[in-house]
């Protein structure tokens, strides 16, 4: 079988050859979520423009990634590389100034930034035009396994690119790498949510029409929002999801994929930390109500659309019988009033399923995705409380040294000491040891406190906006519902007011 073949008996989804952004695709675009996309932290102050320039929230984002992904325990490792000996100066060799902190290459925390050659030629070019579509599924079959590819299209301006139109081909564990991605690398961003990986409600074959069209219509809004947002639009990893050919990507997302190792951080970053802020325990319990909400909202909605549907049911059963009687009938008057029950019933099974289009359509997939986006708030949140966990995991750190420190000085039984001897010389070459771990734990301590408040200030900032979006867009929504349904009554008695006659009632 043709590994690139179209889904047999399917109709394409979404059309091909669209240059611009597909109107059939993104059918949320009535009531979309709007992705803040103002940079954080941005005033009119030109001072404060330098301060939060490209480059340095580039630059934060690096070290914020660089220490949720790297725990004490590593650093600690690390620090046994060194010579234990020496006097307390002896630790300023071990802080160049002029190295990022924690730099996962080095053997021990540095003090400032550094952004390679290639991210500020980046950095430098994010400006220009950036239009994707995800459009146009495709089955592909290999002997392993079968899955759906979906066409990405890029039409962009940007120097960074190599070409201003490209068209490569995603299966969507490629868009899951990119959120991934986006979020180690940008943790105080919000990134927006995918579709649900499980088969959606009522829908067991994941190569179905119906499965396929929705999650191509959900994944052209990921892509379309990532791109909108100022920061995530000039992310690298973006730019390789959008521009390596399909075999290249895939060995980069391989080589990428979460081992061991990984899931073992991973499930460190789930360690919530001692004690939490009062507003961000607020926020979290907040997003948990909504996120409650939207779901019993997305119930409610369904059921109405099933009791609309079965209306359908009811008058496609009921349109045959009086069809037939009207056709046999010889009284004129009698066929004259069927003839207007057949249309008032006809009408009133259009009312039922132009209702029922809308609740499915627009009204339902609101409610889905912001119950996803809820869960993306509480990601970040996450995010926030593994950074505070990594702060609380060097200050332990460096107090339990400081007591080993204070210990060994004393002359009290430790563990090092039974291990190494406890003679005058190796006391000392273990205060000194200690000494300079403790000065190198300070300053990672330090490093970690301020990216966790250029995080947390971010996450604010981030956060603020969507709430502030959310609230406008679900008014909206409502709003829709609301003249849905009036809408609805509305057609429906004018339907049968045209429909009936006295002849009818006599």
């Amino acid at each position: 079988m043709d590994s690139q073949s179209n889904i047999e008996n399917v109709p394409v989804p979404v059309p091909v050859s669209v240059p611009t952004p597909v109107t059939d695709v993104p059918e949320l675009d009535d009531v979309s979520l709007e992705v803040p996309t103002e940079p954080v932290g941005s005033v009119e102050d030109p001072e404060a423009d330098k301060e939060n320039s490209p480059e340095n929230e580039e630059d934060r984002d690096e070290n914020v990634s660089k220490i949720l992904n790297r725990n004490y325990y590593q650093i600690a490792h690390d620090l046994q590389q060194h010579d234990g000996g020496g006097d307390n100066d002896a630790s300023a060799s071990l802080l160049p100034e002029d190295e990022d902190p924690l730099d996962a290459s080095s053997s021990a925390p540095k003090t400032t930034n550094h952004v390679n050659t290639e991210e500020e030629e980046h950095l430098d070019a994010i400006g220009g035009l950036l239009e994707v579509i995800v459009a146009n599924p495709e089955k592909s079959q290999t002997p392993m396994e079968s899955y759906i590819t979906y066409e990405v299209k890029t039409e962009t301006a940007r120097l960074e690119y190599a070409a201003s139109s490209l068209c490569i081909r995603r299966r969507f564990q490629d868009f899951i790498w990119l959120k991934e991605k986006l979020e180690t690398h940008h943790p105080g961003c919000l990134i927006p949510p995918l579709p649900s990986k499980q088969h959606m409600k009522g829908i067991l074959d994941k190569f179905s029409v119906e499965f396929v069209r929705k999650r191509c219509i959900q994944l052209n809004a990921f892509v379309r929002r990532v791109s909108a947002h100022q920061k995530l639009t000039r992310s690298k990893f973006l730019r390789k999801f959008l521009t390596l050919p399909s075999s290249d990507f895939t060995l980069v997302r391989k080589s990428d994929s979460s081992g061991f190792a990984s899931r073992l951080t991973n499930m460190t970053k789930l360690i919530a930390p001692l004690t939490i802020k009062p507003k961000w325990t607020a926020e979290s319990e907040t997003q948990e109500k909504l996120q409650h909400r939207m779901e019993s909202l997305e119930r409610n909605t369904e059921a109405l659309a099933n009791i609309s549907q079965k209306h359908i049911d009811y008058y496609d059963l009921l349109l045959p019988s009086i069809i037939n009687w009207e056709k046999s009938e010889t009284k004129e008057d009698l066929c004259n009033s069927l003839s207007k029950f057949r249309v008032a019933t006809t009408g009133s099974k259009e009312c039922a399923e132009s209702l029922n289009s809308k609740l499915i359509e627009k009204i339902q997939p609101s409610f889905t995705e912001y119950g996803r986006y809820s869960d993306s708030v509480k990601r970040l949140l996450k995010r926030r409380d593994a950074a505070q966990a990594e702060v609380e995991d060097f200050q332990e750190t460096i107090a339990s040294k400081k007591a080993d420190e204070n210990a060994t000085r004393l002359g009290k039984f430790t563990i090092a000491g039974m291990l190494s001897g406890n003679s005058e010389s190796q006391r000392q070459e273990r205060i000194s040891k200690l000494q300079v771990e403790v000065k190198e734990f300070e300053v990672a301590e330090k490093c970690a406190a301020k990216n966790l408040d250029n995080l947390e200030e971010e996450a604010k900032d981030e956060i603020l906006k969507y709430n502030q979006q959310r609230a406008r867009n679900m008014a909206d929504v409502f709003s829709k519902f609301a003249q849905y349904q009036a809408s609805y009554y509305e057609d429906m008695a004018k339907t049968w007011r045209n429909g009936t006659s006295t002849d009818l009632g006599e």
